[in-house]
């Protein structure tokens, strides 16, 4: 079982945003929240709500375990199911097609 440290969540908000890159400033307003709520989640003073911390999953294109836990860094799999809802349910096949022949010309 994980046991939560906000110290270290701050940090991987941090350092994600810093990656991006992306300023306090911008991050806050994608959150609606304030310049100084930031500054608290990202020193580990304090948490975010559930909706806060889907948001900024999306935002910083990370899973929730990452942030919360460090673990999955990159959340290739939520980027590849954001592609596959967006594709038309008539071109889904075209698509599976597409990323097996890519998969596979890596293998051979």
């Amino acid at each position: 079982m994980h046991t939560l440290d906000r110290i270290a969540v701050g940090v991987r908000v941090r350092e994600q945003r810093e990656q991006f890159p992306m300023s306090k400033k911008e991050l806050a307003e994608h959150l609606n929240i304030t310049l100084k709520f930031l500054d608290d989640v990202e020193s580990g003073a304090r948490g975010v709500s559930l909706n806060k911390l889907m948001l900024l999953s999306q935002i910083l294109e990370v899973s929730t375990d990452y942030l919360l836990f460090g673990t999955d860094e990159k959340a290739s799999d939520q980027v590849f199911s954001h592609i596959i809802e967006d594709c038309p349910s008539s071109k889904r096949d075209a698509l599976a097609t597409i990323m097996r022949k890519i998969v596979d010309s890596y293998n051979e």
